[in-house]
Order: C-alpha cells, then structure tokens, then sequence
C-alpha cells in the first residue's frame, strides 16, 4: 500500500531507533498500521496504529513526538547516484524518441492495425514473438488503451490464456503503455532491486509472477517518497528537459540504465 508517512528511520522519545518498512490495515477494525523493526541489539519488529505514531505526547511537563524522523530507509539512501546518472544520458536518450513517438501515437491510431506503431513498438520493447502472439498482444492494447483500471494481473492472464505464455516483461510494457505510472518489468531493474524472478519450471508461475510484479510496484510505492528519488528526478529534468515523462518512467529508465548489479554481470 502507499506510505502514509515518510519511509525510514525514527528515533522513540525514549532514545531506541527504529525502521519503517512497511503498512498494513488492521482485519477487524481498517484500522492503518505502521511496521517498524528495532534497529537495537533485539532486532524485533513491531506494529503500531498510524494514529498512535505521530501523536505528540508530554514528558516532564514538554511537549515532544513519540516518534522523531530521522533518516531516509538505509537501502534507499544513495540507490540512484547523480553522478551515473549524467555519463547514463546518452543511453536513456537512444530509445527516448522512439517512446516518446510510441506514447504520442497511442490514441491517434488503431494500435491492432497499425504495421507503423506495431514495427517501432516490436524494435523498441524488443519483441520477438510470432504473428499470433503479436496479433493478440495489440487486439488487446488497442482494447484496453483507455482503461486505467487495467492490473498487471489481467493483461498478464489474457496473454496467457490466449497464447499459452507467461510474459512478465511484455505485458508490463503494455500496462506501462496504457499507465505509464506503473513500473516496467526488466531483468536489469529486477536485478538492481534484488527481486528474484519465478523460475521458469515453477508449477504456480502465474500467480508467483504476479507477486513478484507485487513487490516490484511496492518497491516504486516506497522509493518514489524519497529524498533520493526527488534528487534523481530533479537530475533527470536538467539533463533531459521538457519530456513529459511520468516521474515513474523517469526512474525506471535510470534504474534500467544503470544495467544488471556488477556481481551479477
């Protein structure tokens, strides 16, 4: 789910430093949960109401917070270095037009009959898959172009039942299309958030491949609230001005830009 407040680390009015990791709803009440570890020898986590953790409290006659921001998540701080992303431009820039051309074209054409959009779409996403696969894949983006609403899940179980495949990739490229402020599922932005894909031969590969997409927006949900995050895209801006690009898009292409992590190369 979204952050309700700032991803990170907090200090308790009582000295002990804690993480945030994560949120949930309450079963029973809807009540909204906050999930925090202890950064202390314990190691625990913990689960607190959202209304008891920014609630100000008196302590020897002070008013204080019982939970003081201290710091970014210590795995989102510095995960996109500004200085990569400047000798990265040239890279980003190479397929830019092409997606750009793509997004501007989406609604002034029929994407089912289009040889044109369907030739630099095939070029751009790399997609290599038969007629068949092809003639599916854009009756299905050309009926979905204006639905929102459409889930990962859906475009991923059409595909499949259509064509017999399990296309992660492709179908979030699709997805993307239609909501470019979702994430797009690539081995090198897997790799550089350490997200294991399901393997090949796994009997539940379906819905493992939608938890995986799963965490992978979570992942967004969390790190586009960062400081980091902010940096990167005001990065983005003056090295590639007036793009028009979702602040999503412009951080999957950096993060696709920076390649697979170096031990996995």
């Amino acid at each position: 789910m979204k952050p309700l407040i700032p991803l990170g680390i907090y200090r308790h009015y009582k000295g002990d430093e804690y993480e945030v990791v994560d949120f949930a709803v309450h079963s029973e009440t809807n009540e909204h949960m906050v999930i925090y570890k202890s950064l202390n020898s314990d190691e625990k986590t913990w689960v607190r109401p959202l209304s008891m953790w920014g609630n100000p409290i008196n302590v020897d006659g002070k008013t204080v917070m019982r939970f003081e921001y201290l710091a970014e998540s210590s795995e989102m701080v510095g995960f996109i270095d500004t200085k990569q992303l400047k000798n990265n431009v040239d890279k980003i820039n190479v397929g830019l037009v092409k997606y750009m051309f793509i997004m501007s074209n989406l609604h002034t054409c029929d994407v089912s009959q289009d040889i044109a959009f369907q030739k630099l779409y095939k070029g751009f996403y790399k997609v290599r898959r038969d007629d068949a696969f092809c003639h599916v894949y854009f009756d299905y983006m050309q009926k979905n172009k204006k639905n929102k609403d459409l889930t990962f899940g859906e475009v991923l179980t059409h595909i499949h039942k259509e064509t017999n495949r399990v296309e992660p990739s492709f179908s979030s490229k699709l997805l993307a299309t239609v909501n470019p402020n979702v994430p797009v599922w690539d081995s090198h932005v897997l790799s550089q958030l350490s997200i294991e894909p399901p393997n090949y031969l796994d009997k539940n590969r379906l819905q493992e491949t939608i938890d995986t997409y799963s965490a992978l927006e979570n992942w967004y949900d969390k790190y586009m609230n960062t400081k980091n995050a902010a940096d990167a895209i005001t990065c983005f801006d003056k090295l590639i001005p007036n793009t028009n690009l979702t602040d999503i898009k412009k951080i999957d292409l950096v993060i696709w830009s920076m390649g697979p992590k170096k031990d996995e190369e």
